[in-house]
């Protein structure tokens, strides 16, 4: 069976810089990360916020 691993969009709180476990930089806009218990004590510390997804908008389709 496959393992379903959960995400989260996530972006640094204002006036921080957040790095992930491995060293880089939390792109300040927001990006997903797999949830775990680094994520989860960033978000309990308050140096990040999570952010709602933008949905993907769809071409208008014209009726004929």
């Amino acid at each position: 069976m496959a393992e379903t691993k959960s995400h989260l969009i996530l972006k640094p709180a204002e006036g921080r810089r957040v790095r992930h476990p491995d060293g880089r930089l939390l792109d300040p806009a927001g990006e997903a990360v797999t949830a775990g218990p680094y994520w989860t004590r960033r978000l309990k510390d308050g140096d990040v916020v999570q952010v709602e997804p933008t949905p993907s908008k769809k071409p208008a389709q014209k009726e004929a």
